[in-house]
Order: C-alpha cells, then sequence, then structure tokens
C-alpha cells in the first residue's frame, strides 16, 4: 500500500510520524497558537501540500473535528476547545471519524508542586503548558510557598530557586497565549516552615509552619505578597493555601494570647486576609480541610463528625473552598463530602485529585487512575464546576513531573468526555512487566497520551511496578513503596530487612525483569523520554542488586559464611556502588533538564549517605575477615519489623508505606 504523503517518518521520535499540515487558512491568531503546539504534536507546517486546517469559532461550548476533503476542520468555542481540537487532527485524518466533544466542567485545571525543592524552569512550565492546552485544561495553578521573590523579605525564598518577577510574567504570558489562566497559590497561615526557620522570620512565627495570627507584621507580610503577585499575573483568582495548620494557635499564640478556639482564629485570619487580597484585587479561594478538621475529635479530614455552628460561622462566604481527596476509590466518599461542602453555605466549591507524584521514587499510576475516576464522576454527580489536579512533590520531589503525563491525560480526557472507565480488570501478577493486557479504558489512555507526547506510555504506566511488587494489591490502593525504602535503606542497620527479607526472591526477580524491560525500552527509543527509561533500568538494577546485598550479608555473618562475606565485599559491594553512582548521574540529569538548580543538593545528599554507607559497609565486612574487628554490632543486632507488627502480619503483608527518607536512613536523629 502507498504510504500517506502527509506523513513522514522521523527519526528523532521513534514512536510516530511527523504530520505534514498546512495552516493557510486560519486566522492570525489561531495559526499562532497552532504553531507553538505543532513541535510537541509533531506537525511539521508546510505552505505547499500537506493537511489543510481549516477552523471556525461556534457559540455553544464544546469542539468537533472532521475530516473534510483533503483538510481537517476545526469548530471550537474558546481557546481551549481549539487546542484540544488540534490534538484530534492525527486520529481524525487517519481514521475518518469525526471527533464531538463538550467540556464536562468549566475549570479544567493542573496544579504545579514548586515548592519541595523541584522549582520547574520556565522552559519545563512552558512545555507543560503546551501538553495542558492539547488536553483542553484552562487552569495552571503554580504552586509557590516561598518559591518567588519578594523585595521587602530577602529571606523569603532565599537558595530556593524562587521565581523573578520577570519569570512569572513570561510564564503568564505565555498561558494566556495558550488559553490557559496562570492562577498563584501560595500559603497565608502554614506550610511556611522554609521561610520561618530564618531568624529574621521569628517575629513571624507561631510555630514551626505556622504564621502568627493577629501579628500586624504577618498582615504586612502577606499585603506584600498580594501586591507583589497583582503585578504579575493578569488573572483575579489567586489560591491562599490555609490547609493543614495543625498547630494553629498552640505556639507562640498560646504564650501571647491564652488559649483561643481554632475557629475563632481561622475567622479572624481569614477575614484579615480576605480583606487584604480584596484590596489587592484578587478573588481568593482555599483549602478546606480545616473547617473539618476542626470539628473532628481526632482532627480527621475524612470523617463524619457534625460541623458544629461555630464552624459554619467561621466559613467566609465569598471565598471558595478546594475539596482536596487523593485517597478514596469509592465514590460514596466523594458523594459524601461533597454533600458536606454544600452544607457550608454558599461558597464556590472546587475539586482537587491527585496524579501522585509523592509516593517515593515513582508515580503511583494505579492509585492516580482509580482516585481520579471516583473523583471526577461524583463532581459530574453534584455539578461541580471547577476542578483541577494536583501534582505534589513530598520529601524532596523524587518524582518527576513528566512521568505523570499520562494521569494528566486521564484527567484531561475525562474532563471532556463522559470519560471510560479507568478501571483496570487485569491481574498484574498474571501479566507482563510492561504493563500489558490492560482493558479498553487504561489502553485508550496510554494510547492517547502517546499520540501526544510521542514516548513510550506504556512504558511509563509499568513504572508503576517499582512499587507494586509481588505481595502488592493490583493498583497498589496502600500506596506502599517498597522502592524507595529498598534503596536508602542502611544494609547494616537493617531497620527494613524483616520487610524485605520474606520475599527477597521475588522481589530481586522482580527488579532484575524490569531493569531489563527498560533496558529494551530505552535500546528501541529515540525519543526525548529516553533518559526516563534509563534512569528506570538504572533504578531497577541497583534495587535487584540491593535486594541481594540485604538477603546474603547479615546471615552470612551469623553463620560465618566468609565465602559468601569475601565475595559481598570483593565483587557485588563495589557493583552496587557503581551502579548507584551511576543512578545518581542518570537522575541529577533529569533534574538539571527540568528544574532550577537549588533542591539538588538534596537528592545528591541522599545519593551521597547512601554510597557512603556501602562503602563502610564494605570496609566493616573487610575488618572483619581481616581480624581488625572481632564482631560486628550492628549486623548482631535484632531486626524487628519496621511497623510493629507481627511475624505472621508481615509475612501476610509485608509491604508499607515510608515516605520521609530520614524515617529510612536511620533509627537515630538527623
Amino acid at each position: 500500500m502507498q504510504r500517506d504523503t502527509h506523513f513522514t517518518q522521523d527519526d528523532s521520535r521513534g514512536t510516530r510520524e511527523t504530520v505534514l499540515v498546512n495552516y493557510g487558512r486560519l486566522s492570525r491568531g489561531e495559526r499562532r497558537v497552532a504553531e507553538q503546539l505543532s513541535e510537541m504534536l509533531d506537525f511539521a507546517d508546510s505552505e505547499v501540500g500537506g493537511i489543510i486546517i481549516t477552523a471556525a469559532k461556534i457559540d455553544e461550548a464544546g469542539l468537533l473535528v472532521s475530516r473534510k476533503g483533503q483538510g481537517i476542520h476545526l469548530e471550537y468555542s474558546s481557546w481551549s476547545s481549539f487546542t484540544r481540537a488540534l490534538s484530534h487532527v492525527r486520529e481524525v485524518w487517519q481514521t475518518g471519524r469525526p471527533v464531538n466533544e463538550s467540556p464536562q466542567f468549566q475549570d479544567r485545571g493542573f496544579m504545579l508542586d514548586c515548592s519541595r525543592n523541584s522549582v520547574s524552569t520556565v522552559s519545563t512550565i512552558k512545555n507543560i503548558l503546551q501538553y495542558m492546552a492539547l488536553l483542553g485544561l484552562n487552569n495552571l495553578f503554580l504552586y509557590t510557598e516561598d518559591t518567588y521573590q519578594l523585595p521587602s523579605y530577602p529571606y523569603f525564598g532565599y537558595q530556593r530557586g524562587a521565581y523573578t518577577a520577570a519569570e512569572l510574567r513570561e510564564i503568564d504570558d505565555y498561558g494566556a497565549l495558550l488559553g490557559i489562566e496562570v492562577i498563584p497559590c501560595i500559603q497565608t497561615l502554614a506550610h511556611l516552615t522554609t521561610f520561618l526557620q530564618w531568624d529574621d522570620s521569628a517575629a513571624l512565627r507561631d510555630s514551626g509552619d505556622v504564621l502568627l495570627v493577629g501579628d500586624e507584621e504577618v498582615y504586612t507580610l502577606i499585603a506584600e505578597m498580594f501586591r507583589t503577585l497583582r503585578k504579575t499575573f493578569r488573572t483575579s483568582r489567586i489560591h491562599i493555601g490555609m490547609d493543614e495548620a495543625h498547630d494553629l494557635g498552640r505556639g507562640r499564640s498560646l504564650d501571647r494570647r491564652g488559649y483561643i478556639p481554632p475557629a475563632s482564629l481561622m475567622k479572624e485570619h481569614l477575614e484579615r486576609v480576605n480583606a487584604l487580597a480584596k484590596a489587592a484585587g484578587y478573588n481568593p479561594i482555599m483549602w478546606s480541610d480545616m473547617y473539618f478538621r476542626m470539628a473532628s475529635p481526632d482532627h480527621e479530614y475524612y470523617d463524619d463528625a457534625p460541623l458544629t455552628q461555630e464552624i459554619r460561622d467561621s466559613v467566609v462566604p465569598d471565598v471558595g473552598l478546594v475539596y482536596w481527596d487523593y485517597y478514596h476509590e469509592d465514590q460514596a466518599t466523594y458523594d459524601r463530602m461533597l454533600t458536606r461542602h454544600e452544607s457550608l453555605g454558599p461558597s464556590e466549591i472546587w475539586f482537587a485529585s491527585g496524579v501522585w507524584t509523592w509516593n517515593g521514587l515513582k508515580v503511583n499510576h494505579g492509585k492516580a487512575l482509580a482516585t481520579n475516576e471516583a473523583g471526577l464522576a461524583a463532581c459530574r454527580k453534584h455539578n461541580i464546576q471547577h476542578v483541577f489536579t494536583t501534582a505534589w512533590g513530598d520529601n524532596g520531589a523524587e518524582t518527576n513531573v513528566v512521568e505523570a503525563f499520562l494521569d494528566l491525560q486521564y484527567f484531561g480526557d475525562a474532563s471532556w468526555t463522559a470519560a471510560p472507565p479507568a478501571h483496570d480488570s487485569s491481574r498484574r501478577d498474571g501479566g507482563r512487566r510492561d504493563g500489558s493486557r490492560l482493558d479498553g479504558g487504561r489502553q485508550d489512555v496510554i494510547r492517547r497520551s502517546a499520540l501526544l507526547s510521542g514516548a513510550d506510555s506504556e512504558a511509563f504506566y509499568a513504572m508503576r511496578l517499582f512499587d507494586e511488587v509481588p505481595g502488592v494489591a493490583k493498583d497498589n490502593p496502600l500506596t506502599v513503596n517498597p522502592s524507595k525504602y529498598i534503596l536508602w535503606c542502611d544494609p547494616l542497620t537493617g531497620l527494613f530487612d524483616a520487610l524485605i527479607l520474606p520475599m527477597a526472591d521475588q522481589l530481586a526477580e522482580h527488579y532484575l525483569a524490569l531493569a531489563e524491560y527498560f533496558d529494551s525500552v530505552a535500546g528501541q527509543s529515540r525519543s526525548q523520554a529516553r533518559v526516563f527509561y534509563l534512569q528506570s533500568a538504572q533504578l531497577a538494577d541497583c534495587l535487584q542488586r540491593k535486594v541481594h546485598l540485604i538477603q546474603e550479608l547479615r546471615p552470612a555473618y551469623l553463620n560465618e559464611d566468609f565465602e559468601t562475606l569475601n565475595r559481598l565485599v570483593k565483587t557485588d559491594i563495589p557493583e552496587l556502588i557503581a551502579a548507584v553512582t551511576d543512578l545518581q548521574a542518570f537522575t541529577l540529569s533529569i533534574w538539571y533538564l527540568y528544574y532550577k538548580p537549588e533542591g539538588s543538593e538534596v537528592i545528591d545528599a541522599r545519593f551521597g549517605a547512601q554510597l557512603a554507607r556501602l562503602r563502610t559497609c564494605q570496609d566493616r565486612l573487610d575488618g572483619f575477615l581481616t581480624n581488625v574487628y572481632d564482631q560486628l554490632p550492628e549486623l548482631e543486632n535484632e531486626r524487628l519489623p519496621y511497623d510493629g507488627r507481627s511475624s505472621e502480619e508481615v509475612r501476610k503483608s509485608p509491604h508499607i508505606r515510608v515516605n520521609l527518607w530520614q524515617r529510612i536512613i536511620s533509627a537515630n536523629p538527623i
């Protein structure tokens, strides 16, 4: 069969063909936007020949993409529908089947965490905005606790890669070009640990991460936040945080003012912050959890504790409430929580889901897809019109946000269609480790993601298997993260031995297979995503080597198996050190491709600590073998289950979630 001359093979991408298009009949504005997205779509603009793209603006919200003769015609109602329509051009041309979609929600957004050490470069954010545009998303929430500059506060964002006003304007301008509203997402109460750690900020501090409510210096600070951002962003919307202020009123406030109920402090503070926001021309929204935590005897967000009148009175009606929920896979929980939010009064309700970038080293795709499916279904039922999904970077941002584009794809598609279910009915334990044997819902998401990104999206989906290991239920609903504690744990002190040893053979086999799979994918790939496959292959190799070390080290010592100990000293540990060194290089190279350098020192330090302990392990064993040491007490100490469960419970369900590096590396204070 003769090849369609509108498609040419692009050896630099590898996973799709370049499409020749002709933008000559588009308006100046349409062409300008289309040209910005051409590289991501792998479109080559051809003045002569190529698929002729025509477009027409319509009144009814939605889009229609259809094939007409030698061209593709786009009907669209907004810039976000125009850009999403462009994402369908390739498929409509190939299949001849038209695409007709309507937005399910008025606001469809993505929140990028730039406060957990990884501060995305302007170039990275522009790429994210391009991908968002192709998904038809129209809000980018830029989450910056102290990673933007305040002229009067030199320690605000000090050594944190804080954005300059010029950088923020460039981001805002580019978002506006693509029809995406860039919304600052800041903190005006808690989550300010990195700013409040400085002596220069001591007067503003209630407790470690909470501002001192009622202090005038605090409101001077917040007023400058609003004035600075108002000069930078077009939008009149701002997210003011206000979440997880667990120690509200329990620090210096308690000493200065005595006990004041948290609801009263919230009301006092929110009214002041809202007034300052309004004076700066902002309409604020905030996380809603504190209202529900104040009602709960256990300070829980999702329980059924009655909302008292005092709590209801503390709600400020013209401040929107954002219900965040990244955890539940049953729609009933979202229904119940949305009903509770509706009972608080007339405040505008937003919903925030998550793409699970914060579980450790890799994205938990199963949890992300299952929770987004349930949450968005409930939002449709309750007619919630404002939704976004979040990419947090807890504990150092060890997972790159690009690895979550697959989940963002699902969120975008589900925001524009009735959305096929994200449920995956295949059994992971019986399927291939490359993510095959998927049912229609997820396979369609993977296919669409591959078409838009040019990457091997099935390989990205397979990255979930770093934590969805043997013994873990499908989709990892408990969000265990063995890859993180296996990589970072100390082989000498063996804090995680009781969890790793019962599954050591299966884990080693699993990670070896992953290493071979990602090595094969990397060898076949010419796409820009190849560096992620290489890093994944190297990580899997390190994990299988680390499991083998843990499996052999202490038993060989206790049994005086000198042959094994000699092999560990001369071969296995040096090879593991070399593998971890290579992983460090891959990981940092990805960091510097996408993020500012500030914050990378934390990742570097973690690798440095691991390499130091591996060398110490080698030296200690060598000293024991050469009679420098009579014994190694650290290898004689009893190995207890990390989480206090019985040995029988560990055998039934060995894996847990520990997402703080400092809780993994040692039982001693860090």
